[in-house]
């Protein structure tokens, strides 16, 4: 593996070690006791908040199997940004959890 894969890789791995503690974060501050059921919605039916943050963002293993099999297609970085924008996404970490999978979905049968 070249130099460049490897720091890529790397890189990669990083993103989605940090999207995994911060849906952990999440998950822990939503169940704290000052989080009454009264006064909040549950996970799946919260609206985007105004500081843009979703709680449907895609997993730590989608992000790493999106990277997985894209590489094993030989995509380029150009060609996957191409596919993240035609979810009218700007990067790969905002795409949801339903919407990764139908990118996994396509990358998988071009395979």
């Amino acid at each position: 593996m070249s130099t460049n894969h490897q720091a890529f890789a790397r890189s990669l791995h990083v993103a989605g070690e940090a999207l995994q503690r911060a849906a952990r974060a999440l998950d822990a501050a939503s169940r704290e006791p000052n989080n009454t059921p009264s006064n909040k919605k549950p996970m799946q039916q919260r609206e985007p908040t105004s500081s843009g943050f979703r709680d449907d963002l895609l997993t730590g293993r989608q992000l790493g199997a999106i990277h997985a099999v894209a590489r094993k297609a030989g995509l380029t970085r150009d060609r996957l940004a191409e596919l993240v924008h035609s979810f009218g996404r700007e990067q790969i970490t905002e795409l949801s959890r339903a919407e990764a999978s139908e990118l996994i979905d396509r990358l998988q049968a071009a395979n």
